[in-house]
Formats: C-alpha cells, structure tokens, sequence
C-alpha cells in the first residue's frame, strides 16, 4: 500500500505542474488524438520505452472530409530494446518512423522519413531516465492543377481558361530535420500496470526552410512538447488511466488532455486481454472531442477514436471531425539468463 500512495501522490503532483499549461490550441504539425499510439511522433525519448523487446506501430486519421478538403495522415514505426550486458543499468533503443499526410485541392503532402535513438539509464529500482535524438528527411510538395486563382475571376465570373501570372520555382521541397528529447519513466516494479512518463521533446530544431520559392525563406517553426501518459492498478481487474499532450510552435499551440478506465478480462501471461474506455478533450479554443475505445489482447493494442468538432469550424463539418485508428504490436523475447540479470528495466 505504501508504494501505491507514494504512486498516487507522485501523480496528482505530475498533473497539477501540468496543468497550467493548458492555455491555448491550434497545430502545424501532423497531430493523432491517439497521440500515445503514436510515441515517436510524440517523443524520440520513448523510443524503446515500453515492456517488451520489439514494437510496431501503425496510424490512420483522416479529418474533415464532409468539407471537403479532407486531411488523411498515415504513419508507421517500428522500435527495439539494444541489450548490452555491459551496461547493468541502462539500455539502447532504435527505432525509424515514415509519416505521410495530404490535405486540400492542392494535393498538399507531407512526406517525412527519420530515424530515432535513446538511451535510458536506470536511477532507481523505480526510475528511469531516457534521452531521444531522432533526425531524417522531409518532403513537402503539392499540385497546382485543380487550383482556381484570384486572375480567373472577371466581372465576378470564373473562367479556367483566363490566363494566370501566377509560377512557382519548385512544386517540391526536401529538407533535413532534426529534433530531441527527455523522458522520465516511473513503473513499481514486477507491475505493468502502474506506471507513468512525463517528458518534453523539441522538434525541427534548426528551423528548416520549406518555401516552394528559390530565393524566398519560409520556416518550419521549432515545436516544443510537453507530455504525461500514466496508468494506475486500482483493483484485480481495473487501472485508471490518465494522459496529457501541450506543443507550442510559432503562434500555435495545442493542449489535448484525457483519460479513461480499463478493465481486464484476464492478466494471466500469454492471455493478456482488456478493454479500455475513454475520451480526449482540446482545450483552450474548444476545438473537439473525442470518444476512444481501446482493445487489448496478448501482444496487440487497437484503439478506435472519433473526432467532433465543437469549434466555429463546426458550422462547415456539423460536428464531424473524422476517425482515426492506433494498432500496436508488441514482440517479447525470451532473453538469455546473462542479459535478463544484468538488465531488469521494464
């Protein structure tokens, strides 16, 4: 009991730090509700933090189609665990992510590639501490085909066939990219399911030049992260679950906080199977809400969500935001004796 109080008091600290810093809401960067199904994306610090070996993650949103100039994102990523027997308190993850998103008549798309790397040391039997560094390559493009321009309307009159002076140097921009991060990861140990990370991250650390114009400069603003994700044991069969997410960037910002409760159908190792209900809520501009269903069995999580939109914006969606689905899998090796001992983190 003594440790769980300790757990509970730690945690309702953790939030009252954190929640101060839910002012404000808007985004630049590709976003998911399920931010937590998606850990790269959310801090190269929790690459390789989770209780297993090998972790595949995929991700689909698509929002605001009703419009329609709908925005369909898609990422995928895989991380591991590095062992060295060496190393008796601490361990390497590496891990890689491709993100691509599209948005509007224009076609405009995102394509981004990177690869991700941590180290976590172990400062005590229950705490943990990780550094992220993650850097790549990154695409923006789009078509100007099915674009209409303001030298196509005469007399209030459109014509595609007027001529426009409007050009453009590239249609396509590559650029590097580059970002870090720190995470704290607390977990009672022999449980899984007591536990909780709070970290910061730092994206497009050098501010990277996106403009389609050759001798013109437009930024990629540095993003600024702040995150909390936490489970908590609360009887046999129940946790209570708990998470955060702010980012500031530029004159955006962005705070998604929630939580939900799950229930386990069976713990036993190998049987492993739960469902987990739960919402997510945008702060600061009311920008929506979200409903999350959450299913786990053995080595598989799946989480369902549905936007809704509660913003101004709400009079051209009526309310539809748009789906978005999580999938992770998890593969846990059997390690050898040498390694189990000299590692026992997660």
């Amino acid at each position: 009991m003594k440790i769980t109080r300790n757990c509970v008091i730690s945690w309702t600290v953790l939030v009252l730090s954190f929640t101060p810093l839910l002012l404000k809401s808007q985004d630049r960067d590709l976003h998911f509700t399920q931010y937590g199904m998606s850990p790269i994306n959310l801090n190269p610090a929790l690459t390789g933090i989770f209780n297993g070996d090998i972790r595949y993650t995929g991700n689909y949103r698509s929002q605001w189609s009703s419009v329609p100039v709908g925005y369909n994102t898609v990422s995928l990523a895989y991380d591991q665990k590095i062992y060295n027997v060496k190393l008796k308190n601490g361990l390497f993850g590496i891990g890689g992510i491709l993100n691509y998103d599209q948005a509007g008549d224009s076609k405009l798309r995102a394509l981004q590639f990177q690869l991700a790397g941590s180290y976590t040391q172990r400062i005590t039997q229950m705490n943990f501490l990780t550094l992220g560094l993650t850097g790549g390559i990154s695409q923006r493009a789009f078509k100007d085909g099915d674009l209409s321009w303001d030298e196509q309307f005469v007399n209030s009159q459109y014509n595609s066939s007027n001529p426009i002076t409007e050009s453009f140097s590239n249609l396509s921009k590559l650029y590097p990219d580059f970002g870090f991060g720190l995470n704290w990861h607390f977990q009672v140990p022999n449980s899984k399911r007591t536990q909780f990370d709070l970290g910061a991250s730092y994206f497009h650390a050098h501010s990277p030049n996106v403009s389609f114009y050759k001798d013109a400069s437009v930024e990629i603003k540095p993003r600024l992260s702040v995150q909390l994700g936490s489970s908590f044991k609360i009887a046999p069969r129940f946790d209570i679950i708990a998470n955060g997410n702010y980012y500031s960037q530029g004159e955006s910002d962005q705070a998604i906080a929630g939580g939900g409760i799950r229930f386990h159908f069976d713990d036993r190792i190998g049987r492993e199977m739960a469902l987990q209900l739960g919402a997510e809520y945008r702060f600061l501009q009311k920008d929506a809400w979200a409903p999350v269903l959450t299913f786990y069995y053995t080595q598989w999580k799946v989480g369902l969500s549905y936007d809704v939109n509660i913003s101004e914006f709400e009079r051209a969606t009526n309310g539809n935001g748009g789906p978005e689905i999580g999938i992770m899998y998890i593969i846990t090796k059997v390690k050898p004796l040498p390694v189990f001992k000299s590692c026992p983190i997660f």
